[in-house]
């Protein structure tokens, strides 16, 4: 239950305070995005992943339609999420590592839909700067220390009931790798698993259904679970539900111990994994925490429908980025090969939204799509009007089956940056003039580097062109008239400065 000051807060808002559909009008559909943090598009059972259990969400895949080839347009948490929110690019919104807070004038979804008149609410984690601000949600419950801190957070919740309040806490004697850079993230979760942020924040957000079931204006959640990110401190069944030495894992290529060894930081040698017992370890923990998103999720999905609200309610399934798990010696995140960049991103629509939009059936998207075409999508559903400045691109007319004038490539951005089409990638390296091309149709694993090859050389210069020509692709903030900068969207140099996070090396980098 909530604590009796989150209570109080959440019964302020009154939903008729934020706009109702006028009599006779069809009701705007409500809209649930699920999103969780560093999953691969393949670490679920509907993609093929032949070990982690995911039944929820295999059910809910197989009621939606899916993009097959959706990607991320920056690897990274803070980037990543800006621009699902903002619609626009990481280079263009400001937001280009996890310690930066956007350029002036930047809006964000849940704004959009206020305007809107939609009733707004995240339970989560959001990853935004600055922390305090809250960027457009009614009700704001934060898995950290974000939001204005009227509702109740995670680490409150655990000082009352625990009576101490770090998130990130494990059994000292439970951790296999202690001294690790990468293996002192494995660790068991100290309290039972419905004391974990997972169930915490489903808990708060199904609160947030059950106010909503007689509710006449339509609402906009955001459900964000932060695992399978690191650190793996998961509770019990979960944290034994895998055994590391019945997993198969990629093997370490020549020279990974090396290149270990020699990496200046502790955060460059968490980007890589040169033993194979680690990586199983670290594969079975990544995976006890997916199913874990899968019953939270599962049990999410569940109260919509308890409360009758699914038949009115569109539901988004999709992960921030993805996630190295050993591939070509990598581990985590920020690069530009696939199980970084690719995502899953789902979008369950009501029978009467289907038909509205002229949806039939679930289909399987093979169009490439971005990050940054949610935002124009989820409008669209909403009926409001898509600004200026947006730079992603509904994704409906696709799911109607019209890819005419469809731009069908995917951009990328960190350190590096890629160019995706159906078929083909390319990467900027951080060497100057430096490139690899991969078929990754055929070649899935990106294995072979075809850009130093003659027959290729027209293709490698055509798709450095499209990366040269996005990255000149710089449109003003978008404008709504009536709706004033939010407090968010306007920073004086001292409040940024005062929101900076330390410019000391970031683990979640």
């Amino acid at each position: 239950m909530l604590a009796a000051a989150g209570a109080s807060a959440l019964a302020g808002i009154a939903p008729a305070a934020c706009g109702q559909d006028a009599p006779g009008e069809r009701r705007r559909p409500n809209v649930l995005l699920v999103m969780v943090d560093e999953l691969a598009w393949d670490s679920l059972g509907c993609a093929g992943n032949p070990v982690v259990r995911t039944p929820h969400l295999d059910a809910l895949a197989a009621q939606s339609a899916r993009f097959e080839r959706a990607f991320t347009v920056a690897p990274i948490c803070a980037p990543s999420r800006r621009s699902f929110f903002t619609g626009r690019y990481a280079h263009v919104h400001g937001v280009v590592d996890n310690r930066t807070a956007a350029h002036d004038g930047e809006l964000l979804l849940p704004t959009y839909l206020q305007h809107a008149g939609y009733e707004t609410a995240i339970s989560g984690k959001l990853h935004h700067r600055p922390v305090g601000s809250a960027y457009g949600f009614d009700a704001f419950w934060s898995t950290f220390r974000e939001g204005p801190g009227e509702l109740e957070r995670y680490p409150d919740y655990l000082k009352r009931v625990h009576g101490r309040a770090s998130v990130n806490v494990c059994v000292p004697d439970s951790r296999p790798f202690p001294d690790d850079p990468l293996g002192a993230d494995i660790g068991r979760f100290p309290y039972p698993a419905g004391d974990f942020a997972s169930a915490w924040l489903t808990d708060r957000a199904i609160e947030f259904l059950r106010a909503r079931r007689d509710a006449s204006a339509p609402w906009f959640l955001f459900a964000s679970y932060r695992v399978p990110h690191t650190p793996y401190f998961a509770p019990e069944p979960y944290f034994s539900m895998y055994d590391p030495a019945e997993l198969d894992v990629p093997p370490i290529p020549p020279g990974t111990a090396e290149r270990r060894a020699a990496a200046p930081t502790r955060l460059d040698r968490r980007h890589l994994v040169d033993d194979p017992a680690l990586l199983r370890a670290l594969t079975a923990a990544v995976y006890g925490l997916v199913t874990n998103a899968d019953d939270e999720i599962g049990r999410l999905l569940g109260a919509l429908e308890e409360q009758g609200l699914a038949d009115d309610t569109v539901v988004v399934f999709t992960s921030d980025h993805g996630n190295m798990l050993g591939q070509r010696g990598l581990f985590l995140k920020g690069v530009m090969y696939e199980r970084a960049v690719r995502v899953p991103l789902w979008l369950r629509l009501p029978p009467a939204v289907a038909r509205a939009h002229g949806v039939a059936g679930t289909p399987r998207v093979e169009a490439v799509a971005e990050c940054v075409d949610l935002l124009p999508t989820v409008l669209e559903l909403c009926g409001a009007a898509v600004p200026a400045g947006v730079q992603g691109r509904s994704l409906l007319p696709l799911l109607r089956g019209e890819e005419d004038g469809w731009k069908d490539r995917a951009f990328a951005e960190r350190k590096t940056r890629m160019v995706r089409t159906r078929r083909h990638k390319l990467i900027e390296t951080l060497e100057p003039g430096r490139f690899e091309l991969y078929d990754v149709e055929a070649d899935p694993l990106e294995e072979r580097d075809l850009a130093g090859e003659p027959e290729h050389a027209a293709l490698v210069a055509a798709l450095a062109e499209d990366l040269r020509a996005w990255r000149l692709e710089r449109p003003a903030p978008p404008r709504v008239p009536g709706l004033a900068p939010p407090d968010y969207a306007v920073l004086d140099a001292g409040r940024r400065e005062a929101f900076r996070v330390s410019d000391e090396p970031d683990d979640d980098d």
